[in-house]
């Protein structure tokens, strides 16, 4: 019995994908937001139990990969699809059925970049490329920080039927640049073709599977993990793109390091 268990995480994290996917649908973006981190937290289990309990098989790996393609990539595309449309009217109104439909992007280069990561030995204990679950917990957290953020006039759960591009009107003044940023269809779209690249860029990035719990070995990856943490306690979700930046930039201090030793 215990060996089915990483399995069923793992089709849990499908159905959590599949629940976001019908939320996001009806536009309810906390929703989606919020089964993209039920799937991470599952994914990450499924792993470490089948690490743990020894149950390694290719219909797994097979099984993970699928359920990461809709809960990491279907699913937040398919948010900033939405998004794109309330935010497009305001700017492109003959282009914006067409316009919308490059954020999917980014499900292509996933779905690439999952089925390269079962055949790669060389990501045992580091990525190349930018893991799925990482590109699907910023979109989470950048939706959540501007749900809940006091500048916008948004409703409550992001509603389409109630939910209009008018309705991102400011409630006061002094919002921050990041708000007029994620309110620019063009940002969106570059964000979507920037991620079509991480996804699969020839970068060595953190897996936080620990061969060793040494200061010296892993400083980069403790600086990233500490400054994560303060800039969550400090910012809450509004700090996923310094999170980002931080990850990239760490983890090409760490492998450089690691390389001139």
């Amino acid at each position: 019995m215990l060996k089915h268990i990483p399995n069923t995480l793992t089709m849990l994290n499908l159905l959590s994908g599949c629940v976001g996917v019908v939320q996001i649908s009806q536009g309810r973006f906390v929703a989606a937001a919020a089964c993209i981190v039920l799937s991470a937290i599952l994914d990450f289990f499924d792993g470490s139990a089948a690490r743990w309990l020894k149950a390694f098989s290719s219909i797994g790996k097979d099984l993970d990969s699928l359920a990461d393609v809709v809960s990491f990539g279907v699913l937040p595309s398919y948010m900033l699809f939405q998004w794109l449309n309330l935010l497009t009217s305001e700017y492109i109104l003959s282009f914006q059925d067409y316009y919308a439909y490059l954020a999917f992007l980014p499900v292509v280069s996933s779905a690439i970049r999952l089925a390269r990561f079962n055949h790669d030995e060389t990501q045992k204990h580091s990525f190349r490329g930018l893991p799925t679950p990482a590109h699907a917990l910023f979109w989470a957290a950048v939706f959540m920080a501007l749900v809940y953020h006091p500048c916008l006039n948004a409703s409550s759960d992001f509603r389409t039927e109630n939910f209009s591009p008018s309705s991102l009107a400011y409630s006061q003044t002094g919002c921050p640049l990041w708000i007029e940023l994620f309110l620019s269809p063009y940002f969106i779209i570059l964000l979507a073709f920037l991620f079509t690249w991480l996804l699969n860029a020839p970068i060595r990035l953190f897996s936080f599977k620990f061969t060793s719990y040494k200061i010296q070995d892993n400083l980069f990856l403790y600086l990233f993990l500490l400054s994560s943490l303060i800039l969550i306690f400090w910012k809450g979700f509004a700090s996923a793109p310094i999170i980002l930046f931080l990850y990239l930039l760490f983890s090409v201090l760490h492998f450089r390091k690691i390389k001139n030793t």
